[in-house]
C-alpha cells in the first residue's frame, strides 16, 4: 500500500504544478454509466502541467473511474502514472479532527499529510482538497502557515460548508492573473469584482451577515452595549471572523479593538462595491450611537444594495 511518507516524496520529487487530494470520492454506489467527475473533475482535466491526484476513499472502485476520465489506462495498480498525470488509489479512511469516537493517531497521521501538502504547494506548487463526504474542512484549513497558503492552497472548491453532491457545471476557480488562486472566503470583496468572480453577490450576503451578527454584535457586548447570548458566544465568533481577519489583514484577535477594526474594514469593503460612500466616523456613529436593531437595517441595506450593484459581471 502506498503510504502518505511516500506521497509526499513523489511530490517533492517530481514537482507538478497541480496536486488534487479527493476524499471519499469513491463512484462504486453508481451503474458504471453513471456518477459524477469526482475523482477527475473538470476543474483539474484544465489545469495544464503535471497533475498529482491522490483519491482516499475505502469503498474506492477497482480500478477507480478517474482514470477512464482522464483518458488513461485502466490499472489496479495503487500508482499509475500515464504522461503528465499521476493518481495514488488509496482504499482507506480519512480522519478529520473532529470525529464521533476518533482515532487520535489516524488523525494526527492524516492532518500532518495534508499539511505537508500544503507546505509543499506554498514553496512550489498548488493543491486542492475537496471531500466528498459531507464534511465541512473550512475549520481545518492551516490558516497559520501566513498569507502564501490562500495563494497556492484551495480547500473547498464549492466556497461553501461541505456537502456531499457537487455541480461541476458550477464551478468557478478563481485564479488571479499570475496563476494563484483567488479564493471569496478570503478575498476583499472588491478583489472579486475585479475580477468578476460569479461568487461575489454570494460573498456579499455572507460577509455582511457575519460581519453584523457576530463581529459587531460581540463587540457590542464587550462594550455593554449588548447582552451575551450563546449563538454569539466567543467560539462562535472567532469561528465565523476567521476568513474575515484573513480577508482583511487584520490580527486574529477577540479584542474590541481588533474586532471594531475588522467590521470598519469589512463595511467599507462592501461599501465600496455598493458605490456608497461612508466616513469613519459615520462607521462610528452608526456601531455606538445605535440600536442593533438600527444597525441591521443599516448594513443589510449596504449588503442589499452591493448585490444589486453586481447582478452582472463587469
Amino acid at each position: 500500500m502506498t503510504s502518505y511518507e511516500e506521497i509526499v516524496s513523489y511530490c517533492a520529487s517530481t514537482n507538478p504544478d497541480l496536486v488534487y487530494v479527493a476524499i471519499g470520492c469513491s463512484q462504486a454506489h453508481y451503474a458504471p454509466d453513471e456518477g459524477t467527475p469526482q475523482e477527475y473533475p473538470p476543474f483539474v482535466a484544465a489545469w495544464p502541467g503535471r497533475k498529482v491526484i491522490i483519491m482516499i476513499d475505502p469503498l474506492l472502485e477497482t480500478p477507480p473511474r478517474g482514470y477512464a476520465q482522464a483518458g488513461i489506462r485502466a490499472d489496479p495498480a495503487p500508482m499509475v502514472t500515464d504522461g503528465t498525470v499521476t493518481f495514488f488509489a488509496l482504499r482507506q479512511n480519512f480522519h478529520w479532527p473532529e470525529r464521533w469516537a476518533p482515532d487520535l493517531q489516524a488523525i494526527d497521521e492524516c492532518t500532518e499529510f495534508i499539511h505537508r501538502l500544503c507546505r509543499f504547494a506554498i514553496a512550489r506548487s498548488h493543491l486542492i482538497v475537496q471531500d466528498y463526504s459531507g464534511t465541512n474542512i473550512a475549520p481545518f484549513y492551516p490558516t497559520d502557515l501566513g498569507p502564501a497558503l490562500f495563494n497556492r492552497v484551495l480547500f473547498d472548491v464549492t466556497g461553501n460548508d461541505g456537502g456531499c453532491l457537487v455541480d461541476f457545471s458550477k464551478i468557478q476557480v478563481l485564479r488571479a492573473p499570475k496563476g494563484d488562486f483567488v479564493q471569496p472566503m478570503y478575498a476583499p470583496l472588491l478583489r472579486l469584482q475585479q475580477l468578476q468572480s460569479t461568487a461575489l453577490s454570494a460573498e456579499i450576503k455572507r460577509r455582511a451577515d457575519d460581519l453584523l451578527n457576530y463581529v459587531i454584535r460581540y463587540y457590542r457586548v464587550l462594550r455593554g452595549l449588548d447582552i451575551q447570548r450563546d449563538w454569539y458566544s466567543l467560539p462562535n465568533v472567532m469561528r465565523a471572523a476567521k476568513p474575515l481577519f484573513a480577508a482583511y489583514g487584520v490580527e486574529c484577535s477577540a479584542d474590541a479593538d481588533s474586532l471594531y477594526r475588522l467590521f470598519s474594514y469589512g463595511l467599507f469593503d462592501v461599501c465600496t462595491v455598493a458605490e456608497h460612500f461612508m466616513t469613519e466616523a459615520d462607521v462610528h456613529e452608526l456601531v455606538h450611537g445605535q440600536s442593533f436593531e438600527q444597525i441591521r437595517t443599516s448594513v443589510h441595506l449596504l449588503r442589499d444594495l452591493a448585490c444589486a450593484e453586481n447582478k452582472e459581471p463587469r
